[in-house]
């Protein structure tokens, strides 16, 4: 894996997490939405470590 996956991937989590909190803020903790883009973040990071796991060295 090269370095600009794991930059991609830590720059699509950063969107999600803002996206996240601005949905938290406006809709509430009950929304559902806010939960989705809360999962996303975390696989987004799934994706990052694994990326830069396998980077080669």
């Amino acid at each position: 894996m090269q370095r600009n996956e794991w930059t991609t991937a830590l720059v699509i989590a950063g969107i999600l997490a803002v996206a996240a909190a601005v949905s938290f803020l406006l809709l509430g903790p009950e929304a559902p939405v806010v939960w989705g883009l809360v999962s996303g973040v975390l696989l987004a990071l799934v994706v990052a470590t694994m990326s830069y796991a396998k980077r080669p060295r």
